[in-house]
């Protein structure tokens, strides 16, 4: 558990932009020792457990799994704007949580 997915997207097939992710905002905000240490994961999956479970799928897909909206979007039947919003709130919530941690 090293790193946070890294995203190849760019945003030409209606994915997001760099800011809508999670792993993007963490290593620029949080020291790279906070971000690959076992509290943090512990910490990044409880928050994840308070989500909404379609939020929680979306986010663990795209930024753990690397599954791109695309596929998530054939796969489930949901709209890319549906998943992207989703993810969105995902991410959302969790920095407004890592932003006040260990404060």
């Amino acid at each position: 558990m090293s790193k946070i997915g890294m995203h190849t997207e760019s945003g030409e097939d209606g994915s997001p932009a760099d800011e809508f992710y999670f792993d993007q905002w963490a290593q620029h905000t949080l020291p790279d020792r906070t971000v690959e240490s076992k509290e943090f994961w512990r910490e990044l999956y409880k928050v994840l457990d308070t989500l909404p479970a379609e939020q929680r799928d979306v986010f663990i897909a795209n930024e753990l799994y690397d599954i791109s909206f695309k596929e998530m979007a054939a796969e489930s039947g949901h709209s890319i704007n549906t998943l992207l919003a989703r993810k969105r709130y995902a991410v959302l919530q969790l920095r407004k949580h890592f932003e006040n941690w260990r404060k």
